[in-house]
């Protein structure tokens, strides 16, 4: 007799990991005060509901060239993330990643944000500092980065 599911809404499985990943996950999971399960489930949903995932595909494929130079720059140098070492590294590989972010055509960049956006409250408030950086910096506090 096959047994009882536990939900409707869940499905219990079995799955293999490289021992290398299974310590990232649980590294992330213990940082984040998370279970492990608890922190796949949120991984994989990320990675599935990532801003862009669907509508923007040039933006996944930033996202995973982020990712990518993480997983390159931690095998190099050590963790980027806990290593200060290590840490400039990963911030060289992100302006590498930003210099080929040219899309092709003829449209001049924008220097002034769009009206009612973000960008533009930035440049009223701080109108010495670019908006984009600023955006940036938001981003990366929100993440948790910085101070």
């Amino acid at each position: 007799m096959a047994a009882k599911p536990r939900s409707d809404r869940e499905t219990v499985m079995t799955m293999r990991l490289p021992r290398e990943l299974h310590t990232r996950v649980k590294a992330s999971a213990e940082a984040g005060d998370r279970g492990f399960a608890e922190e796949v489930r949120r991984l994989v949903e990320l990675s599935l509901a990532a801003p862009g995932a669907e509508s923007a595909p040039v933006t996944r494929r930033l996202l995973n060239a982020v990712a990518l130079a993480a997983e390159e720059i931690t095998r190099a140098y050590g963790p980027w993330d806990f290593d200060q070492g290590a840490a400039p590294q990963m911030q060289a590989a992100l302006r590498g990643i930003a210099d080929q972010l040219w899309l092709g055509g003829d449209e001049k960049p924008r220097t002034s944000p769009k009206a009612g956006t973000l960008a533009a409250a930035l440049a009223r408030a701080h109108p010495t500092d670019d908006p984009a950086t600023s955006i940036g910096s938001q981003a990366a506090f929100q993440e948790g980065f910085g101070y």
